[in-house]
């Protein structure tokens, strides 16, 4: 559903991925609430971008979003899923998640964990503290301490920034740590 009326009703989840590509938007059990509540309250979200050329490039699912009426939202189980880019498919997963009030940016609360590569290819757990999905930069960021562990090697960081694509990680005061082969 690609309707002005749907998107107005997830601004504040949706709001965020309405980078330059199209946004293909799907939710079921919507439902109003009372005035110290929610607006709305919806049960299984799935936002997806995609790029110019209709190409999948983030998948957002929700387990359940409240909407409020000063455009914040509060989110449980949240998934984001890369699908472009050469680190892709990375993913992220926190329990919990908020929309800050008219902003157009997400914070997945910790512990977020999640999976991507290294750029030689090797797959990576990530652990990390809360961490922002920024609309306004195209990134995800956090000034929170997050760990990428792969077969060979370890990085502990206080903080990161990376491109949606994945194609970008810049770690902050990081230690790295080799497993030498012999």
């Amino acid at each position: 559903m690609r309707t002005i009326a749907l998107l107005c009703l997830l601004a504040a989840l949706a709001g965020w991925l309405a980078w330059h590509g199209d946004v293909a938007v799907m939710a079921s059990g919507a439902a109003a609430a009372g005035p110290a509540e929610p607006r709305y309250t919806l049960e299984n979200v799935t936002v997806q971008r995609t790029d110019s050329a209709g190409i999948p490039t983030v998948l957002l699912t929700v387990a359940k979003a409240s909407y409020f009426d000063d455009r914040a939202a509060r989110l449980e189980t949240i998934e984001v899923t890369g699908l472009s880019g050469e680190a892709a498919p990375w993913h992220l997963h926190s329990e919990f998640g908020s929309v800050p009030a008219g902003q157009q940016r997400m914070q997945l609360k910790g512990p977020v964990t999640g999976s991507g590569r290294f750029p030689d290819g090797q797959a990576a757990r990530v652990a990390a503290g809360a961490v922002w999905v920024d609309e306004d930069h195209h990134n995800f960021n956090s000034n929170e301490p997050v760990t990428l562990k792969g077969a060979t090697r370890e990085a502990h960081a206080q903080g990161f920034t990376a491109s949606f694509s994945g194609k970008k990680l810049k770690l902050n005061n990081v230690e790295m740590r080799y497993a030498l082969s012999r």
